[in-house]
């Protein structure tokens, strides 16, 4: 092409690499901790559930805050159709979710939208109590990718150029499940409580990025790219997130029944921060490629609220007077959540289709 012109070359396409990067999740704010069949974690609920009873608070919903999207790198459907192979390849639109420096592989503006449906699906049960063993799953379908790209018409510093300018919904943090527990015991002195307690959880919200992004050529088989997560809200959505968790029981102690009810409403509003994916491609012989793509690790911010109310009511019998017992729970802060750093690497060879 003549001087001064736009000039691809050097990066054959290609497939088969298997990436490898971190959990992609929160430091602070743990997901939910099931294995196959959610009984970790379903001994904690119990565990958590008879803690709430005699204190009466609503602490264990600490532990249920975050569950997370199966990856948070990358959109588009051929993409997902390649198996995330497409962190060596990140030839199109959405290069920038997936490696940056792919970005100068394009010769002309192009324009992507991908909308995401996203099933969450959850199992519990537990050997001691088949009450808890249940089923829980929420749908929901958004918009998961936005992007422009604009490869510069001109060389500079005789080198390709390109721009971009993203929108990605980074994680979908909807989840909702209801639980029964059912339990009996005896403190020291002999007395028998049994006791039923029911759980109704419920999440939405999640996060997302506008990033722009650069990529450019240092020679004519390796390029490299840089792309700005902007972590904020937008008109595209808003960061942040809120569950509701209730909670009722009643028991029976020394046949003097009591009643339980817990509401709390927590909120993580503007979250915010800013972090880096830089990416790396070279071509090394003629079908072959080696890539690169590094997400720093940083921490954001969020406003945090919670609202709620306990109730413990003790209901009247022969020998006993009812008794009401309200206590509310409000508070505001600013919350950190820390995310790690993630690496992929990929190798490959051949040609896409």
């Amino acid at each position: 092409m003549g001087a001064g012109c736009r000039q691809r070359g050097g990066l054959p396409e290609a497939e088969g690499v298997v990436p490898r990067h971190g959990d992609g999740g929160f430091r602070t704010i743990q997901p939910l901790n099931k294995d196959q069949g959610g009984r970790g974690f379903v001994k904690h609920v119990i565990a958590t559930l008879c803690w709430l009873f005699v204190l009466e608070t609503s602490l264990f919903a600490q532990e249920l805050e975050i569950s997370v999207s199966p990856t948070p790198v990358g959109s588009g459907a051929r993409a997902a159709a390649m198996g995330n192979a497409f962190v060596a390849i990140a030839d199109d639109a959405t290069a920038a979710s997936w490696n940056p420096a792919g970005l100068v592989q394009l010769e002309r503006p192009e324009v992507s939208m991908a909308y995401m449906f996203n099933g969450v699906s959850d199992a519990f049960s537990a050997f001691d109590h088949p009450e808890v063993s249940s089923r829980h799953g929420i749908q929901n379908l958004d918009l998961n990718y936005l992007s422009f790209v604009y490869p510069v018409p001109r060389l500079i510093l005789g080198k390709n150029v390109s721009l971009a300018l993203n929108y990605q919904r980074k994680y979908d943090l909807s989840r909702e499940f209801s639980l029964d527990y059912r339990s009996a015991f005896a403190s020291r002195a002999g007395t028998v409580t049994n006791q039923l307690l029911t759980m109704d959880f419920e999440q939405s919200g999640g996060l997302s990025t506008i990033t722009p992004a650069v990529a450019f050529e240092l020679t004519h088989r390796v390029s490299v790219g840089v792309a700005v997560n902007l972590w904020e809200s937008s008109l595209l959505n808003e960061n942040g997130w809120q569950q509701t968790t209730v909670t009722e029981g009643i028991s029976l102690t020394s046949g003097i029944p009591t009643y339980t009810h817990t509401r709390t409403k927590e909120r993580y509003e503007d979250f915010s921060g800013v972090n880096l994916t830089l990416g790396g491609l070279w071509s090394i012989k003629e079908k072959w490629r080696l890539a690169l793509r590094y997400d720093t690790a940083f921490s954001g911010e969020a406003d945090y609220e919670r609202e709620g109310a306990s109730i413990r009511m003790r209901l009247p019998t022969v020998t006993t007077r009812p008794s009401l017992l309200v206590v509310p729970r409000n508070t505001r802060s600013e919350r950190e959540i820390r995310f790690p750093a993630s690496l992929a690497l990929g190798a490959i060879r051949g040609t896409t289709g």
